[in-house]
């Protein structure tokens, strides 16, 4: 009989040591997943500033607020105090709730500089009509074909109008649309013109600005994943009349 109690008692003790343990983990795990581990403080924009916004302006307005977030998250070099911000320059667009790399600010090293250039391109701006632009659908990031038509002395010693592909595929660099577009722009212009910013090599720049100035410039948009045409033959207005 006194056996059989310490057996009872045995088992209420292992029972009563189980339910501590299991209530033990359930509260760690719910502590963990409500404090989502180790934390840290960054500041981010309340909403999109553009490159070239001074940060004491956005600081004064109350531009900036601090959030939490895993310290796993963190970006290197975010920004983590205001005055981090203080007399700085926005040298690259910052987004809404973004973290703020220093690099983005004013002295800070952005690869290829504020449009992103790749190594050994240049940038180069046209400023073209919107039905020359694909009628002002291009966007940052796009990839283009660059169009020229001149005009050429040929063999009959009369000038004729001639069609060439001067770059087969330019990365868009910016882009800035006619306010009317009411486009997503880096900034409106009046002028009805988009702006449209390429990164080119020297040799095409050169082509480039030489169809500017002696003729006329047209963009085709690349689809995302086509391969350019590389080898394109010269349109002439003869090869459209030929039979």
């Amino acid at each position: 009989m006194r056996s059989r109690s310490l057996s009872i008692i045995a088992a209420l003790l292992l029972a009563g040591v189980a339910t501590l343990a299991v209530y033990g983990y359930t509260n760690g795990v719910k502590k963990h997943a409500q404090g989502g581990g180790a934390q840290a403080s960054v500041i981010v924009a309340k909403q999109d500033i553009r490159a070239g916004t001074a940060m004491n302006d956005v600081i004064s307005s109350g531009g900036f607020q601090t959030i939490s977030v895993p310290r796993d998250d963190v970006v290197p070099g975010a920004v983590t105090s205001l005055d981090q911000l203080r007399g700085k320059t926005a040298s690259a667009a910052i987004l809404a709730g973004e973290q703020i790399p220093t690099a983005r600010l004013s002295g800070g090293q952005l690869p290829g500089g504020n449009l992103g250039i790749p190594k050994g391109y240049q940038a180069y701006t046209v400023a073209l009509d919107p039905s020359a632009a694909v009628g002002s659908a291009i966007a940052k990031g796009d990839r283009v074909a660059v169009y020229g038509e001149l005009q050429a002395e040929m063999k009959d010693g009369q000038n004729h109008p001639f069609a060439a592909q001067i770059v087969p595929d330019a990365r868009v660099l910016d882009v800035t649309k006619p306010a009317a577009t009411g486009g997503l722009t880096s900034s409106a212009t009046d002028s009805g013109k988009v702006v449209v910013t390429l990164a080119l090599k020297a040799s095409e720049a050169q082509k480039v600005l030489l169809a500017q100035e002696e003729g006329s410039v047209a963009l085709g948009l690349l689809g995302p994943g086509d391969k350019p045409v590389t080898t394109l033959p010269t349109a002439t207005a003869q090869q459209m009349v030929s039979p």
